[in-house]
């Protein structure tokens, strides 16, 4: 892969990070963090892997408290869709990294596909009465 490449994808994955920001709602620490990565592919993977740590954090405290005032019949739906969601979710980041199959940026890719998808999940279900 070409440098040019790499700092197109760069660009792209900050990019949509930054645009889907106000739907995923990211820690702030996150941007900062990517900033000072710099591009540096480990250190870019792990600000995505301390944001995915908080976002799945902050999915589970909300899906625990979502499912904790439902009643049985409707916590078995919601416990069945969150587990199809994430098998969904996997499947999905997992066919949109492979363009970069073995590439150093297919952690990337895979990762902050994760990131995002969580941090939208979390608003999904903080938003559902």
């Amino acid at each position: 892969m070409t440098i040019k490449k790499i700092l197109t994808l760069i660009a792209l994955i900050t990019a949509s990070n930054f645009s889907i920001a106000a739907e995923a709602i990211l820690f702030t620490e996150y941007k900062a963090c990517m900033d000072k990565a710099g591009g540096v592919t480990v250190e870019m993977k792990d600000c995505i892997s301390a944001e995915l740590s908080k976002q799945d954090n902050r999915l589970n405290t909300v899906y625990k408290q979502k499912i904790s005032s439902l009643p049985e019949n409707q916590k078995t739906s919601l416990r069945n869709a969150q587990r199809a969601w994430i098998k969904l979710r996997d499947s999905e980041c997992k066919s949109q990294s492979k363009e970069e199959e073995g590439g150093t940026l297919e952690g990337i890719l895979y990762g902050d596909c994760v990131l995002q998808k969580t941090a939208i999940r979390a608003n999904e279900i903080e938003a559902m009465k």
